[in-house]
């Protein structure tokens, strides 16, 4: 169920920050499910039958009664406890008041934020907290109706507020103010401030509803009384930047967004805007590289959607570009532009396979081919955990692609390197045994079978049948080229550390012998195995 007024929605639940990310130790989690074929309404009529009313009724009534019955004991304890560490929070912001060297007006008249912050920072993290002013949940809902207003003096109290309003906590502001307000009256200063907070979320509501007129007006008086606020700041830049795209003019948007930057250089929302403007001023590249550093110095939700929105239909154009650049000797530029993307849409698959072909082709020296492709198995593996996952995708061919283009590099042939991009994408039983067969047919047919032998050994491994894939690694190594009999001697050493290991255990709770007899018998004798060992320690 989808509410009709969502921004206001989320205000309500969440406060005016509500598109600004958490850290992640700060979010909740939510689950749901999304029926695209029916509404809320059909669904419930479906799992309704299936629960049991009567019971959870009955149950609801007992743990009410119980609730009931210890409700006043719990209470006053609760309420004894948040007087105690009131005062004790009281005292310890007093002492820091009086710590400081300027006094709290003077801090809000220089909008020293970081200081006040600092001095008000144990006051409220425990003011704010849902023990003190509740939630509007099951667990906090006796705090919501009867919040703990820790008793600091109207100085004090007035100064808390307009620090939380200048820093974009507008919602724990208004809280604040309607307990405050609850208790007693309050001063001219605090209710104007009040007033001006339901301004800027009927400015908000007005917005969601389209009715920009309305909504920037209100805006505009409230910028005439707060000139620095950040969050109004934020909301008239958005206006003149719509504008100019209309008008095709940025001169105006530009003029107010360079006053912005300079009492917010290092917020990332501004410089989302200052990215728009130079990509309708024509300078897309300059766009991308502030939009790269956006991603990095703003955690509101809302840029990022905007972002990925917007520069999802340039995407594909950029990557046939990066590709274009490997295709032309360009590598180094290719992986450049691939980097700055995978900045602008982290996490994009389809950028990080063309990031990965372009950084197998720059690649100096053959330990840098290896270490890309290390890098780029994992892609793969992650991406087959997808559920989108197809290998028809765009993302998939990308980088089946780069993957053989990294295998050539190290001297596989064409079909080798093809071969072994098939195999890291098959699964299924009916995928390893078509492959199986032409790689069988391969390795017959080529004189320098060491790669084939590599690859078959590494399908037989995947279908679980070990000793024929330790015969075709054995074998390979008498044909294979140097990267090749590394791959299979770093194989084969694993493979003995491994099993060593294993050894040990069954050797400590009794005998070994029927395990090494199958572990080491894929090796052949003994002397066999130590003349393979001194081979590949030379």
């Amino acid at each position: 169920m989808i509410p009709n007024k969502v921004s206001d929605y989320l205000i309500w639940h969440y406060g005016d920050e509500w598109s600004y990310i958490p850290s992640h130790g700060e979010r909740e989690s939510h689950d749901s499910v999304e029926c695209r074929n029916m509404n809320y309404e059909e669904f419930r009529k479906e799992y309704m039958p299936g629960i049991d009313t009567f019971k959870l009724r009955k149950d609801a009534v007992f743990r009410k009664i119980y609730y009931m019955a210890t409700a006043k004991r719990s209470h006053r304890l609760v309420r004894k406890r948040q007087e105690l560490m009131g005062e004790h929070i009281k005292e310890e912001l007093e002492k820091q008041i009086c710590e400081s060297k300027v006094s709290l007006n003077e801090l809000l008249e220089h909008r020293d934020f970081h200081k006040l912050n600092h001095i008000f920072k144990e006051y409220y993290q425990v003011q704010l907290s849902p023990d003190f002013i509740g939630r509007e949940d099951f667990v906090h809902i006796y705090s919501f109706y009867h919040p703990y207003l820790i008793g600091v003096e109207d100085e004090i109290f007035q100064a808390a507020m307009y620090t939380l309003f200048y820093t974009e906590r507008v919602s724990k502001a208004y809280r604040m103010l309607r307990v405050r307000e609850a208790e007693k009256e309050l001063l001219p200063e605090q209710k104007q401030l009040l007033d001006d907070i339901v301004l800027f979320r009927e400015a908000a509501c007005h917005y969601e509803f389209r009715e920009m007129d309305m909504a920037e007006e209100l805006i505009d008086r409230l910028l005439e009384k707060y000139p620095e606020h950040p969050s109004f700041l934020k909301f008239k830049v958005r206006f003149l930047t719509e504008q100019a795209k209309q008008d095709k003019k940025t001169a105006k948007a530009r003029e107010f967004l360079e006053y912005c930057l300079g009492l917010f250089p290092k917020d990332g929302y501004f410089h989302k805007y200052e990215g728009d403007l130079l990509w309708i001023e024509g300078q897309c590249r300059d766009a991308l590289e502030i939009y790269a550093e956006v991603r990095e110095n703003t955690n509101n939700g809302i840029i990022w959607l905007e972002l990925d929105k917007f520069l999802q239909e340039y995407k594909l154009p950029a990557m046939q570009t990066c590709q274009s650049l490997v295709e032309n000797g360009e590598a180094k530029e290719g992986a450049a532009l691939a980097g700055l993307w995978k900045k602008l849409l982290p996490g994009d698959m389809e950028i990080m396979g063309y990031g990965s072909l372009a950084g197998v082709m720059a690649a100096l020296n053959e330990t840098a081919v290896c270490r890309e492709l290390e890098d780029l198995k994992g892609l793969i593996e992650e991406y087959k955990q997808d559920s989108s996952y197809s290998t028809e995708s765009r993302e998939a061919k990308i980088l089946y692609t780069a993957m053989v283009k990294g295998r050539e590099r190290l001297g596989f042939s064409a079909k080798a390197a093809e071969s072994y991009a098939e195999l890291l994408f098959a699964d299924k039983t009916e995928d390893l045994e078509k492959l199986e067969t032409k790689v069988r047919k391969l390795c017959s047919d080529s004189k320098e079978d060491g790669e084939y032998c590599l690859i078959l050994g590494e399908i037989l491994l995947k279908e679980g049948l070990t000793i024929q894939a330790f015969s075709f690694f054995l074998k390979g190594r008498k044909t294979a080229s140097e990267y090749v009999a590394q791959e299979l001697d770093r194989i084969i050493l694993q493979d003995l550390k491994e099993g060593s290991q294993r050894a040990s255990a069954y050797a400590a709770r009794g005998d070994a012998s029927e395990f090494l007899d199958s572990w080491l018998g894929k090796y052949g004798t003994l002397e066999e195995i130590r003349d393979l060992i001194n081979t590949i320690n030379r």
